[in-house]
């Protein structure tokens, strides 16, 4: 889902699986800050967070967040859980009642991913994640990416 820099830790929890598909656990995925790491986003990454968070695809792009080609972050992530077909998705932070999955920095260009909806039935989050996965492909890889060792 686009190029996202950084270090980042989580774990599942509780994980039950029915008929091949999940049907309960409790997740969570922050990242980490570490002295000499960029913690950095793409346009393309930012665009994908925003449809999984359940706004609109393309328009980040298209408009001011174009200027730049990434953007740095302070904390990146999410919360979320599932349990009788119910996903929950809350980010790393809440101000004014709103969940962020990408919080910004003091220092530009920075940048903030707010979760529109956050609780939604599975199979729309899994449409969510189809049409982040058709569009990544869109985006160049950085120098040294799919190199064979």
């Amino acid at each position: 889902v686009g190029h996202v820099a950084g270090i980042a830790e989580g774990e599942v929890n509780d994980l039950e699986i029915a008929a091949g598909a999940p049907v309960r656990f409790d997740a969570h995925l922050e990242s980490v800050p570490v002295a000499g790491v960029s913690q950095r986003i793409s346009v393309t990454a930012i665009d994908q967070l925003a449809v999984l968070g359940g706004g609109s695809s393309g328009s980040l792009a298209r408009g001011m967040m174009g200027f730049f080609d990434e953007y740095r972050y302070a904390k990146l992530g999410f919360r979320c859980s599932l349990s009788n077909d119910r996903f929950i998705l809350h980010g790393v932070a809440e101000h004014d009642g709103k969940d962020f999955l990408v919080v910004g920095t003091i220092i530009p260009p920075s940048v903030n991913v707010v979760s529109h909806n956050p609780v939604i039935a599975f199979r729309e989050m899994v449409e969510r994640l189809q049409r982040v996965t058709k569009t990544s492909g869109s985006e160049p890889q950085p120098q040294g990416a799919g190199d064979q060792q």
